[in-house]
């Protein structure tokens, strides 16, 4: 983004926010409508400040390293010679590894204790601890999120298996009553009594997630208090332990920020995945106004421009959006259960989302999508619901396409797909979407173009309907697609 743009956005910004309507508009305002003595905002003035940020000369999130070559966490992780963590990784590999091993369980299906994750998790550590990170606040602020949603998604998982009848098809025993046995009476007390269905998933992990305002906030302050005061080995291993809690402890708030930070610089490859907090703690230390504990050396692992934070901070303001944040890591621990095969599970996850945010669009999308492939009728009411709330897109009519598909309703879901069509991609790329194009693969989800998807899939629901033409219109459309696609 030129400087020049970056101006004009952030004093676009500035003028809309020091106008007040309805009664004190900007006086030289060209967007302002007159009807008599009265006088309207058109908000018209956002709207400039939006197709500047969607230029083409530049990317809202991308970020590149002092080579010039953009920077891809994931693909850090990937490109390690060894499995285990080692000496050699990238801290993004070895923050990477140690989120995704402290939000796992540390039971194997067979109930005996993962010996591979306990290295991951404590390899990974004790390696960021020799780069100069401090673990503890690391562990304690940065991934406790992650590792507070796990622990209770996996034992509502475990508590919802108790209290039904198991499917023939049902691992019995998934999940390890020696992760349940030490949080067997707290977790009854303050979420199984007052879950509305403690057969449900979603109900148990909403109690246990909930607000105060809905009285089940308990067993979250619970997680809360034993997160800052459980020694870190306990931590580790999810042991509840004999800590004393307090159901309102105090945070270090800047140690809170400052880890939450290195977490989302050193794990997401793209800023708008950041919570907000960790955008402006980027702002302040690219303006040098905050001075980080972490050696230079390994702040300067990731390079991050000024234009690309101003332009994340400029899009959140046009946008008004919820930032990233808890539905993300919702997300994360959802894509894990359908990787394992566990749709049921990441069902019961964005489930609870839209319990605690009845009027969030991607929490009723999320859970429409978890639910697609075993109950499609449920999975289309969701889908719509979001529809309504959050208003169409590609990603939500390529899923109530498969949904009617699923349902034999192969017209409705060809008009389903012509409309997305013709509504075009919008700002999405990619996506978690079901693959369906393989039947010699077990179902699962991969990270697919929207556009090659709805082609092929459009192509698809075209030949089952037989008509000749909406099979001529989809070929065309697939041959019109990249080459990377098309092939």
């Amino acid at each position: 983004m030129a400087k020049a743009d970056d101006f004009v956005v952030l004093t676009v910004l500035r003028y809309a926010d020091a106008c007040l309507p309805p009664g004190d508009f900007q006086p030289d305002c060209p967007f302002a409508q007159s009807s008599g003595s009265q006088h309207t905002c058109a908000s018209e003035c956002r709207a400039v400040a939006t197709n500047l940020l969607r230029r083409n000369s530049f990317s809202l999130s991308g970020t590149q390293k002092r080579d010039g070559s953009a920077f891809d966490a994931k693909q850090c992780l990937l490109s390690e010679k060894t499995n285990e963590p080692g000496a050699a990784w990238h801290v993004s590999s070895l923050m990477l590894v140690a989120r995704r091993s402290l939000s796992s369980s540390p039971y194997n299906i067979d109930g005996t204790r993962s010996i591979l994750r306990h290295i991951d998790a404590t390899g990974s550590l004790s390696y960021l601890a020799h780069r100069g990170f401090e673990v503890e606040g690391l562990v304690r602020y940065g991934l406790s999120v992650g590792i507070k949603l796990a622990i209770a998604s996996r034992l509502s998982i475990e508590f919802a298996n108790r209290s039904r009848t198991l499917a023939e098809n049902s691992r019995v025993g998934e999940f390890s009553s020696q992760l349940l046995d030490g949080w067997l009476a707290e977790f009854q007390t303050h979420v199984v009594d007052v879950a509305g269905d403690p057969s449900s998933v979603g109900s148990l992990l909403a109690a246990a997630l909930g607000d105060e305002s809905s009285g089940h906030r308990r067993f979250g302050s619970l997680l809360d208090s034993w997160l800052m005061h459980a020694p870190l080995t306990d931590i580790i291993e999810w042991r509840r332990g004999d800590v004393e809690i307090d159901y309102a402890p105090e945070n270090n708030v800047q140690v809170e920020k400052e880890n939450i930070w290195l977490v989302d610089r050193y794990t997401e490859t793209y800023m708008n995945m950041w919570s907000q907090t960790s955008v402006v703690m980027e702002y302040q230390y690219l303006q040098g106004n905050s001075r980080p504990y972490l050696p230079t050396d390994q702040l300067r692992l990731r390079s991050i421009n000024h234009e690309t934070v101003n332009a994340e901070l400029a899009r959140r303001a046009v946008e008004h959006g919820p930032s990233a944040g808890y539905m993300d890591t919702m997300q994360r621990q959802a894509v894990e259960y359908l990787e394992d095969g566990r749709r049921d599970a990441a069902a019961g996850i964005f489930e609870a989302a839209r319990i605690l945010e009845p009027h969030n669009g991607q929490a009723h999308n999320n859970y429409g999508f978890c639910l697609l492939p075993d109950h499609p009728l449920d999975a289309l009411k969701a889908l719509r619901q979001a529809e309504k709330l959050q208003g169409p897109n590609i990603v939500n009519s390529i899923n109530q396409a498969v949904g009617n598909w699923l349902l034999g309703e192969y017209d409705d879901a060809l008009q389903v797909a012509n409309d997305a069509y013709a509504r075009g991609r919008g700002d999405e790329d990619k996506a978690y979407l079901w693959d369906y194009f393989d039947a010699e693969r077990e179902l699962g989800v991969t990270v697919f173009d929207v556009m090659d998807y709805l082609c092929r899939f459009g192509l698809k629901l075209a030949k089952q309907t037989q008509d000749s033409e909406a099979i001529k219109i989809w070929m065309a459309r697939v041959s019109d697609l990249p080459p990377e696609f098309a092939a």
